[in-house]
């Protein structure tokens, strides 16, 4: 459920930023992979919006009391699975390249 939750919002976020870049920049990237003792998620899109990183990230809908609380959703699953969480917002050409990566311990499958 935890991943769900984390894999959900950051890909919807993805979704809902791509809708608005010019259709030639609509890219979305997904990558998950292990590493070492972690499970490693980066997902990265182009977005029109400089996005100032922060705990809850300010929503560009227009009904901001119902929206804007999935990076807040993805930080509690991280923090409650003692995993880590990096977000990052730079300029590329026209656009910004939002990332976000999440990286969470592996259960050990043979603990009782």
């Amino acid at each position: 459920m935890d991943l769900c939750t984390v894999f959900s919002n950051l890909l919807d976020n993805a979704i809902e930023a791509a809708k608005v870049v010019k259709e030639a920049d609509r890219e979305i990237g997904v990558s998950a992979r292990k590493t070492g003792s972690f499970w490693l998620l980066t997902v990265k899109n182009y977005t029109i919006y400089k996005v100032e990183i922060s705990d809850r990230i300010k929503t560009t809908k227009s009904n901001e009391k119902e929206h804007g609380f999935g990076i807040g959703n993805v930080h509690r699953v991280v923090e409650k699975c003692g995993g880590e969480f990096q977000l990052d917002c730079r300029k590329v050409g026209e656009n910004y390249i939002f990332t976000a990566e999440v990286m969470l311990p592996l259960k050990n499958s043979r603990a009782g």
